[in-house]
């Protein structure tokens, strides 16, 4: 008889009430644009980073730039972040060496790695083999990638011949760019 009242006394959790909880608000999707270049720089690629972030900006989104602080002007110095036109802007030293890409490439990857665990980043999107290239290797998933062109096809109009072709400065951007539409989850081209 004491087994059965043992049994028969048993709570079952699953009809347990637990006091309602409010779901909390949906955060806004933060979304990464990366470049190595940006304002105050001049160009068709920083334009389109500007304008993607005023967009996603107006849409809800939270849009974050990372970049590096080379700029066309050697005196001016870029702040390593700001908040400009409602978008952050994080800035990584830029090297100025004959190895700066792979460098460039690390600083990427160290920087982008850093702001993700901070921000849960959504998607990243990149505007340059380099920092696509570093956001699959910091680890992010889900890496669109616009190229900005071919550059096997372009850059190259100081060369003649063949020679343009097979330049080592060619080979390491054509194999940059294999690189990058590889490892981008998708690609887009405007």
């Amino acid at each position: 008889m004491i087994h059965y009242r043992a049994k028969s006394l048993r709570i079952k959790t699953s009809k347990m009430t637990r006091p309602q909880q409010k779901p909390s608000a949906p955060q806004p999707a933060t979304i990464a644009l990366v470049n190595p270049l940006y304002k105050p720089n001049i160009g068709g690629i920083e334009n389109s980073i500007y304008y993607l972030s005023q967009e996603l900006k107006a849409r809800g989104y939270v849009p974050i730039i990372i970049t590096s602080d080379a700029t066309y002007d050697p005196v001016d110095k870029l702040p390593h972040f700001e908040e400009k036109y409602g978008v952050k802007i994080y800035r990584f030293k830029s090297p100025r060496n004959p190895f700066r890409k792979i460098i460039r490439i690390f600083r990427f990857t160290s920087k982008i790695k850093e702001l993700n665990e901070k921000y849960k980043f959504t998607l990243v999107i990149s505007r340059h083999q380099e920092s696509t290239i570093s956001a699959y290797i910091a680890g992010i998933k889900n890496v669109c990638f616009i190229p900005p062109a071919i550059t096997r096809k372009q850059g190259n109009t100081g060369r003649k011949g063949l020679k343009r072709f097979f330049s080592p400065r060619a080979f390491i951007e054509s194999y940059l760019d294999v690189l990058a539409v590889r490892f981008a989850s998708s690609i887009f081209v405007f």
